[in-house]
């Protein structure tokens, strides 16, 4: 799904998920014609939001919420999306009288903003964004701002609301900056995905590639001997002309 929410016409932001299956249903909910409410239906969850299309009340408007399914399948059948397994231990706090708390003994405060996923503006303080950090082998670690990753507008005050590659948007505000959007991008961890994603043979050939690299040479205990393929070819190249 595409989000163009702090990219002032600048392309828009895409949400992506992994290949295989299940994978989750997402959508745009809460619109109202412009009346705008920021609500997901009760079995998803929301993992964005954006005001661009919404009328203003008391001078702050509302926002659509982008929302996903968390888990596929009816009855016994039913089973957990694993791309949306870290998002799903957490939630959005307060909006639109934003307090940047945690109300429960089971909730981590992992970061707090201004416009909480991107278009729920507070009227007041910060919104909370909570999770159930209890689970080591799915959590967020440190989040931080950044103004200049991905595309958007240009300018000395403008911000950009993309991550870096090693991180994951979380949240986004408008605070700060004269166009656009930052961002606060988090880390996320599942030791289990990286667990799997452990192959040995796979291992061996990088750690081979990356020798090579460091002193490209062949070995000479081969017959005929080897050689490298630019010392082979460099002074061997015939150009094609039409």
């Amino acid at each position: 799904m595409l989000d163009e929410q702090g990219c002032e016409g600048h392309g828009a932001h895409v949400f992506c998920c992994p290949p295989g299956n299940p994978i989750p249903q997402c959508g745009w909910y809460g619109h109202n014609n412009g009346n705008c409410d920021g609500k997901c239906p009760t079995d998803m969850i929301e993992i964005g939001s954006n005001n661009m299309h919404c009328r203003a009340q008391m001078g702050f408007p509302d926002y659509q919420a982008a929302c996903c399914t968390t888990a596929a399948g009816v009855g016994s059948h039913r089973q957990s999306i694993e791309s949306m397994r870290l998002q799903s231990q957490c939630a959005w706090g307060e909006f639109p009288l934003c307090d940047g708390q945690c109300h429960g003994d089971e909730w981590t405060l992992v970061t707090a903003t201004g416009d909480g996923s991107g278009g729920a503006r507070c009227r007041i303080n910060q919104r909370s964004f909570c999770c159930d950090q209890n689970d080591e082998d799915w959590h967020y670690g440190e989040c931080d701002w950044y103004d200049n990753f991905g595309g958007g507008p240009s300018g000395a005050l403008s911000c950009k609301s993309g991550c870096p590659s090693s991180r994951v948007r979380v949240g986004m505000e408008e605070s700060g900056c004269q166009t656009g959007a930052r961002a606060k991008c988090c880390t996320a961890y599942s030791k289990s995905l990286n667990k799997r994603n452990e192959d040995p043979v796979l291992a061996s050939y990088e750690d081979a590639v990356w020798a090579f690299l460091e002193e490209p040479t062949c070995p000479n205990n081969y017959q005929p001997p080897f050689r490298r393929r630019d010392l082979l070819f460099s002074n061997n190249i015939t150009w094609l002309s039409e």
